[in-house]
């Protein structure tokens, strides 16, 4: 029987383009790292993570290049098999490993999650770091939850709507009418935008670098989602209408034009 394999869905083209294009550096990751103050046994939550992991199928997805040179998803069969190491170590080792934790990933081959429960003469940690290929936020609440529910002797169901049958009916829909009125819509409402909206050089021949500013905006954050309530959007779409905002007043323009994954 010939092997069934995924093609990327359009958020996912967006980001393998983006780590691909800065290929070994730390890029949409999403790592997580938990500290119990209760003690708990580590070898059981070692394998309440491995079976929450288990029963999600995109999560053991391997990417590859098919013979058309177009990335791929290939699914590893049931059951998964993954095993979550419990290291011992001291505070201090700790303490010395835990920048280290997060590390790049090889987007072409390798699985796409890491995890680790560390214990330690002080406290307990679990650790997991998903490329967000494959996971996103709402993953991480989902997961969580998994662990909890498998850590108290719960049986965990596979998912009745894989990531591969996601990204499936994206490549359908993206053949269809409403597909086409769709981007013919973006066409139509960025036509005569500039390309750029980056801010102009203040300085000839001086290369760019990057910066970094906190400035507190005095609205909380329950204020914020009553709002994104009220006009139908989401935190996502929050920001990046912030973002845009932003970026045109930083480059001295009406209005600005940048380019995200976000859906």
């Amino acid at each position: 029987m010939e092997e069934r394999t995924y093609p990327l869905a359009q958020p996912q083209l967006s980001i393998y383009a983006e780590c691909i294009a800065h290929e070994g550096e730390i890029i949409y990751t999403i790592p997580c790292l938990m500290e119990f103050k209760e003690r708990l046994d580590a070898e059981r939550l070692a394998h309440a993570v491995e079976q929450a992991l288990s029963v999600h199928d995109v999560i053991f997805a391997r990417i590859f290049i098919d013979d058309d040179g177009e990335p791929r998803m290939r699914p590893e069969p049931r059951p998964h098999r993954v095993s979550v190491p419990v290291e011992r170590m001291t505070e201090a080792r700790f303490r010395q490993l835990k920048p280290e934790l997060s590390q790049p990933y090889n987007l072409l081959g390798d699985r796409l999650f890491r995890a680790c429960v560390y214990e330690t003469e002080e406290h307990l940690y679990l650790f997991f770091d998903f490329h967000h290929i494959i996971f996103d936020g709402s993953s991480i609440n989902i997961f969580i939850e998994e662990i909890g529910a498998a850590y108290e002797g719960r049986q965990l169901e596979f998912e009745a709507v894989t990531g591969f049958d996601v990204a499936a009916k994206d490549a359908e829909d993206r053949k269809s009418p409403a597909y086409d009125d769709a981007r013919q819509w973006f066409v139509n409402e960025f036509q005569g935008c500039e390309t750029s909206s980056l801010p102009a050089p203040d300085h000839t021949g001086a290369k760019g670098d990057w910066g970094h500013i906190d400035v507190p905006i005095g609205i909380s954050h329950d204020v914020i989602s009553r709002f994104c309530k009220q006009v139908g959007t989401s935190w996502g779409g929050f920001v990046c209408g912030v973002l845009g905002r932003l970026l045109a007043v930083y480059a001295g323009k009406d209005e600005a034009v940048l380019s995200t994954y976000y859906t």
